[in-house]
């Protein structure tokens, strides 16, 4: 979905693009959005999670007795102008607000994440969720992901066989570092008009889910 201010600023995906952390994506394909306007286009992960979201978020509600707060949609950070973020969620805990994403993942795969209750996840993940609460300003993070396998259709569906639920809590270090690494692709490419190179490689199909 087009939104006008993720196109002219660095959101949580886009960081890990920078970084060079994303299966889909690099900082070429950030620096073509927020300059050119060009999006690409949703891969089949993206549109399982988008679909997947509503069904993982009541999960959420019922497993883990999230309590929902009003979405807050796309916040533009208060610290650096050109960052932004959009988590899916906030919801209410006995330490303060904290953000929330939701991600589905094949089970095949599920042998790169953590145990559940810990914060050992991918590092694109890691990054998106700090950079999530940094811009949010929200001293926690959660991370529910949905594990299952792609049914035949029609329509194709994602059948969810378990969920987990990672947590996580601000560190202004950590912080610092995204920060300026995107600060540096913001000054010598955005502000210059100087485009990176390309770094992604032609990725072969992937049962993983973005």
């Amino acid at each position: 979905m087009f939104d006008p201010e993720r196109q002219r600023r660095v959101g949580a995906t886009d960081v890990s693009a920078i970084l060079g952390l994303s299966k889909w994506a690099d900082a070429l394909d950030v620096y073509e959005r927020i300059v050119n306007g060009i999006e690409r286009p949703w891969n089949k992960g993206m549109k399982r999670g988008f679909a997947s979201e509503d069904t993982i978020r009541a999960l959420a509600v019922e497993r883990y007795g999230f309590k929902l707060q009003p979405r807050p949609g796309t916040v533009q950070s208060k610290r650096w102008p050109w960052a932004c973020a959009s988590p899916d969620d906030l919801i209410e805990t006995p330490q303060g607000l904290a953000v929330v994403d939701y991600k589905s993942w094949s089970r095949w795969a599920a042998k790169s994440w953590g145990l559940e209750g810990t914060d050992q996840v991918p590092d694109a993940y890691l990054v998106q969720i700090h950079w999530q609460m940094a811009v949010c300003e929200r001293p926690l993070g959660r991370l529910v992901v949905a594990f299952g396998e792609d049914a035949k259709g029609p329509p194709p569906t994602f059948e969810i066989q378990w969920t987990n639920l990672y947590v996580f809590e601000r560190d202004p270090a950590f912080e610092d570092q995204l920060g300026r690494a995107v600060e540096t692709f913001w000054r010598e490419h955005v502000e210059k008009r100087i485009p990176p190179p390309r770094t992604l490689k032609k990725k072969t199909k992937s049962k993983e889910a973005a």
